[in-house]
């Protein structure tokens, strides 16, 4: 589906599912209908979403301003979720004493494994007058558009740069995952051998001078000295009157 169609479709559903979810919580009376159509307009005009790449930016910066929901089942959290988020139902959240004590005064931030499960519960939040917003897109989206820089998000129509989404992707996940994109790196020592995981070529033993030099070379053992001959003393002379 192309971005702009599905934006309009998300966007015409998640109206419809405010006013039906107000209704069927019991506060679908006359008092309510002037925040209905508040937040209808407000996700009309996009405000009540926020991108994928806002909320990464968000949760690089960490100001502390917002408190991030994931409403994932506990297996899916466990598993991977964006740094920093809490997890809870949509059904705990859109209680109005439990999303006071998660929010703090903050802005409350929701993904769940739909755009949809997401808006729904940020648009009965903001009825009941909490600072809510939903990611646009599926918790999918945003771990394509940040491990793999060169993805082609279609809920992201909006302009990032390269160097914004190697950023993400070296943040959150340690570095681009598809093998295509991780950079190539030329090793310091070993070249060839080295890149191929071989083990690297001996050391040239150092240049020697001289006979010795040769032999240890060929791996010869150095020649031994040869021995000088003794000469024979001179035979001693007794002189008279010296000695016995």
């Amino acid at each position: 589906m192309h971005a702009s169609a599905r934006k309009s479709w998300g966007t015409a559903a998640l109206i419809a599912a405010t006013v039906a979810l107000t209704t069927a919580c019991g506060q679908g009376n006359a008092p309510l209908d002037g925040e209905i159509e508040r937040v209808g307009s407000a996700i009309a005009r996009g405000e009540a979403q926020i991108s994928i790449p806002a909320l990464s930016h968000k949760v690089v910066e960490d100001h502390g301003d917002f408190v991030l929901v994931d409403l994932r089942d506990a297996g899916a959290f466990e598993e991977f979720h964006i740094p920093g988020a809490v997890n809870m139902s949509a059904m705990e959240i859109v209680r109005p004493e439990k999303a006071r004590e998660v929010a703090g005064g903050k802005q409350i931030v929701l993904y769940s494994d739909t755009a949809v499960d997401a808006s729904q519960a940020s648009a009965l939040l903001q009825v009941a007058g909490f600072n809510a917003l939903a990611m646009a897109g599926d918790f999918q989206d945003w771990f394509d558009f940040t491990s793999n820089p060169a993805a082609d998000v279609a809920i992201v129509d909006e302009a990032v740069s390269d160097s914004d989404r190697q950023a993400f992707a070296q943040f959150f996940h340690g570095g681009p995952i598809t093998p295509a994109h991780t950079p190539a790196v030329t090793p310091a020592l070993g070249g060839a051998a080295a890149a191929l995981g071989l083990a690297p070529p001996p050391a040239e033993p150092e240049p020697t001078t001289g006979t010795a030099g040769a032999a240890a070379a060929l791996g010869l053992a150095p020649p031994a000295e040869e021995e000088k001959e003794e000469e024979p003393a001179a035979p001693r002379r007794l002189i008279i009157g010296e000695g016995c």
